[in-house]
């Protein structure tokens, strides 16, 4: 089993990292949100997780140990597999997962690829007990403002992680919806 890899960045996907470590090059599955933490030719860890099937031998990497953990955790779910679990942290980041487990959130579990409002529902039921103690450093507030601009901004084809990526960092207190999306527009280009 593997546990990291560290090496150089050759390839980057939004379905998989190559990573070259001693002139071998290491195809690794990832999440879609990957492809925006790395930069071709850069020197990473990457941590990763084989997983050994009857019909697949894949190897996952992740960013961090927190979303190998949470990888792993949504793995636990029945009827979810690593390509959903993947799926799930491409849409979503691992404090909107928590959250949405902690509040009862299938709808924002739902708009992940391959997840309906039942998986999503079975996700949160068995997830309940796991993610109360999941340690994260912040979990969002998402105001009702800031989720209309998240859904405003996904409807102009932006990712879920690429918008709370920017509008994390943004002052937002006191505009309207336009002016929201107009400063969100500012800073993406």
């Amino acid at each position: 089993m593997y546990e990291y890899f560290n090496g150089k960045i050759i390839d980057c996907t939004d379905e998989y990292v190559v990573i070259d470590i001693g002139g071998i090059g290491y195809k690794l599955e990832v999440a879609s949100s990957m492809r925006t933490k790395l930069r071709l030719g850069e020197i990473h860890m990457i941590y990763a997780e084989q997983i050994v099937s009857e019909n697949k031998m894949g190897i996952y990497g992740f960013y961090n140990a927190e979303e190998k953990a949470m990888f792993n955790i949504l793995r636990s779910v029945s009827k979810i597999g690593p390509k959903t679990a993947l799926g799930i942290m491409g849409a979503l980041s691992i404090s909107e997962i928590v959250s949405a487990v902690r509040s009862d959130d299938a709808k924002l579990l739902s708009r992940a690829p391959g997840v309906g409002e039942k998986s999503a529902m079975r996700i949160i039921i068995e997830l309940r007990d796991k993610v109360k103690d999941f340690d994260i450093t912040e979990l969002p507030e998402l105001s009702s403002s800031k989720a209309d601009l998240i859904d405003a901004l996904e409807g102009l084809g932006y990712s879920r992680y690429e918008i709370t990526k920017h509008i994390a960092i943004l002052d937002l207190e006191g505009l309207e919806l336009d002016e929201m999306i107009k400063l969100f527009l500012k800073t993406i280009n």
